[in-house]
C-alpha cells in the first residue's frame, strides 16, 4: 500500500540512500533514515511503502518541520542582580546568579541566544539540544518556592509557599 505525506511547503528536501536533508529559513537539518523506512521522493512529497513504520515516519516529519518553524524557548531571570551577559567572540554566557563568582557557560554552535532586559530567548533547529541547554541553565538556580527567585521558563508557573509566621 502506497501512502504519502507532504513534509514541508516552505523548504527544500533532498533524499539520499539512508539520509534526508531539509533546508529552510531557520537553517538545515540532516537526519539518518533507518533501513526499515522505505521512502521515495517526487517533487516535495515523500511516499513511504510500508504502513507499519508510520510512527517512525511521523517522527521524522516532526524533526524536519523544525527547519521552517524553528524551535525557541524563553527564559526569565527573577532576582536582584541576576543576569546573563552574552560574549559574542567566545559564544558564551557570563552568568551572575548570586554566587560569589561568575559562571561561564559555553553555548553550543547550533543554539542562538537573544536577550531583552529580563527575558532571554534560545533559538535552534535541534529541539533536543535546545531543551538540554535550557535545562542546564535552569539547573544553575532553579526557582525557589518562597520568593520565586531563579531561572524559569516563560510558561512556567511557580507555586508559592507562605513564609514563617511570628507569634507576636
Amino acid at each position: 500500500m502506497l501512502e504519502s505525506i507532504k513534509i514541508i511547503k516552505r523548504s527544500k528536501n533532498y533524499l539520499g540512500k539512508n539520509w534526508i536533508l531539509s533546508i529552510g529559513k531557520s537553517g538545515y537539518l540532516c537526519k539518518k533514515i533507518s533501513n526499515n523506512l522505505k521512502l521515495v521522493q517526487k517533487r516535495n512529497r515523500f511516499y513511504f511503502l510500508n504502513s507499519k513504520n508510520l510512527i517512525e515516519f511521523l517522527r521524522l516529519r516532526k524533526n524536519l518541520i523544525s527547519v521552517v518553524y524553528a524551535n525557541h524557548l524563553k527564559l526569565k531571570l527573577i532576582g536582584v542582580g541576576y543576569r546573563f551577559e552574552y560574549n559574542e567572540t567566545l559564544h558564551s554566557l557570563n552568568i551572575k546568579l548570586g554566587f560569589s563568582h561568575e559562571v561561564i557557560f559555553n553555548i553550543p554552535k547550533n543554539i542562538f541566544f537573544f536577550s531583552t532586559r529580563y527575558n532571554y530567548l534560545l533559538h535552534s533547529v535541534y529541539l533536543n539540544d535546545l531543551k538540554n541547554f535550557a535545562f542546564k541553565l535552569r539547573s544553575l538556580r532553579t526557582p525557589e518556592p518562597y520568593k520565586g527567585k531563579g531561572v524559569r521558563y516563560d510558561f512556567e508557573k511557580i507555586k508559592r509557599k507562605e513564609g514563617k509566621k511570628s507569634n507576636v
